[in-house]
């Protein structure tokens, strides 16, 4: 491949009075060029809406997009431009198949509610990408299959025995042995799972296309914080740092890797993972079917194509460096273990 000219870190942190977006990654991200800045006015004034959407990346974007198709009234504020904390610096790999194996996850909760949420993983990309399909401004989302490769402790029996588990739960894929892996991708891995379903995209532009359908349905998006949060009397009441005041029936916190401090759950982590990008490279097809590549490791390393043919890989993921400075002086070193 071409040489590696981008490099991306992903910090998760939950410290919201002391977190803004440059805290949230380092180096560039392939998603941000060419993306028109979205008109958005301070709020200085109180209104009354159905929902307050906080935040607006790309979860925020997909609520306000779902909530103003169904008729509700939708406010939407963000207190930094929107889709550039955590969105930009997904990899944006649309995979039904979750991280946790599907024998691991029924050894946990049982067969049939483990297949369940595997089955509703796989429904939901597909809905995605109907969604996404009736809108062309996107313009990004290709439909894609993934390889699952061998790898750690997980080896071709291990695989075969996910595979047999997911053909009893009714889900699609095929397993490959190493000879048969070798002849149809080129991968020197002892067996993979290829299943079709899922997608890819470019986050950013998904987010504001999304973003921009709820606006035009009359959603209105504000550059605000909201600075407090007051839950008496059957509504919400957020205060804002522009002045203005929300009162919503519901709000939704759709905040990325920053959870306010009105969150007080410990079901989330500090972690930070590392990214590289190709530029574009020469040759048509990088390898069959521009497949979305994975691996039955922990922490394991992923890859994708971008519709600019670039080559998109990541992986290395470290709980332990957290602060912006250490994660983002490990890019070099990280760097050339994710190009090897």
């Amino acid at each position: 491949m071409d040489d590696v000219s981008q490099g991306a870190g992903g910090l998760l942190l939950d410290d919201a009075d002391a977190t803004r977006q440059s805290d949230l990654r380092g180096g560039m991200s392939p998603w941000a060029a060419g993306v028109k800045r979205l008109i958005r006015k301070p709020l200085t004034h109180n209104i009354a809406v159905d929902v307050l959407i906080v935040g607006a990346g790309i979860t925020g974007s997909m609520m306000a997009e779902r909530l103003t198709r169904l008729g509700h009234q939708v406010c939407i504020i963000d207190r930094e431009r929107p889709g550039f904390g955590s969105t930009v610096a997904s990899t944006a790999m649309l995979e039904w198949e979750i991280d946790r194996s599907l024998v691991e996850l029924a050894a946990i909760y049982g067969f049939e509610r483990a297949a369940e949420v595997y089955r509703l993983s796989l429904g939901a990309v597909g809905g995605l990408y109907e969604l996404v399909n009736a809108m062309p401004e996107v313009g990004s989302l290709r439909q894609r299959s993934t390889v699952y490769l061998a790898g750690g402790d997980n080896g071709a029996r291990e695989l075969l025995a996910e595979h047999e588990l997911r053909k009893r739960a009714g889900l699609p894929g095929e397993f490959l042995d190493h000879r048969t892996l070798r002849a149809e991708f080129d991968f020197d891995r002892d067996a993979a799972i290829v299943s079709p379903g899922s997608a890819e995209v470019d986050p950013l532009r998904l987010s504001h296309a999304l973003l921009g359908a709820a606006v035009a349905r009359g959603a209105m998006l504000f550059d605000a914080e909201a600075v407090s949060f007051d839950s008496g009397g059957g509504a919400v009441t957020v205060a804002t740092d522009t002045g203005g005041t929300i009162e919503a029936a519901n709000v939704v916190l759709a905040t990325g890797y920053v959870m306010p401090d009105i969150v007080t759950s410990d079901l989330h982590k500090t972690a930070s993972s590392w990214v590289i990008a190709t530029p574009p490279q020469a040759q048509g097809t990088l390898w069959r079917d521009g497949a979305l590549i994975w691996e039955a490791s922990s922490p394991y390393l992923y890859a994708r194509t971008t519709i600019d043919n670039r080559i998109v890989i990541g992986g290395e993921d470290d709980d332990q460096i957290v602060e912006p400075d250490a994660r983002d002086a490990l890019m070099p070193a990280k760097a050339e273990i994710l190009r090897r």
